[in-house]
């Protein structure tokens, strides 16, 4: 989708070290499993998942993997390469297309997580917010797990504390001011306008 102007705001890690638990983290062993601070502020571990293996994939074998949201982006993130729409019209590709020519944009990967969260049996839907006033639209993909919110932009993975925070996080990650973001009202999916290609009117 369209980004005309925009700015990728810069991203700041800031790390907190507490008394007690900065040396356990740096001194613990090798082994030990990666931690997280959870919303509540409590240290706990990281439930990592295994990566699925999608070179030489196909995009049947893909559908027919099990896969939980976090691998499904991560896969879609591997196989993808972000690659810009260069015509005038923003084209919506199938996500065999997407995953078959390996490259698409935002729209393209929203579409390929969504179709794996549909093969897993997974809740999820794409959503389209925009920047009013300049033509800048950006399609992420909106879920629910084991009873949390996810989010996943240009196939990345990221906890939401409810579904209503994506248009803010879509704000935050792509530098638009917030109260400009609005979600696109759809009334119906895309139509086909050509074998595999989608075009979404604005």
């Amino acid at each position: 989708m369209k980004h005309n102007g925009m700015k990728m705001a810069g991203l700041v890690t800031a790390m907190v070290l507490i008394p007690g638990i900065a040396s356990a983290a740096v001194s613990g062993p090798q082994n030990a499993a990666p931690r997280d601070f959870g919303r509540d502020g409590v240290l706990r571990a990281r439930q990592t998942q295994p990566r699925v293996a999608v070179e030489g994939m196909d995009w049947t074998d893909a559908l027919a993997s099990k896969m939980d949201p976090a691998q499904i982006c991560r896969a879609v993130r591997a196989r993808v390469a972000y690659t810009p729409d260069t015509g005038p019209a923003d084209e919506w590709s199938a996500a065999d297309r997407t995953w078959d020519r390996r490259k698409g944009d935002c729209e393209d990967f929203a579409v390929c997580v969504l179709a794996l969260c549909k093969a897993n049996g997974i809740q999820a839907s794409i959503r389209i917010f925009v920047r009013r006033g300049t033509g800048d639209a950006h399609a992420v993909v909106v879920g629910e797990w084991n009873g949390s919110a996810w989010m996943s932009s240009n196939g990345s993975f990221e906890d939401l504390a409810s579904r209503h925070d994506a248009a803010g996080k879509v704000a935050r990650d792509l530098g638009w001011w917030a109260p400009d973001v609005a979600e696109a009202q759809q009334a119906s999916a895309p139509a086909t306008t050509a074998p595999g290609v989608f075009a979404m009117p604005f």
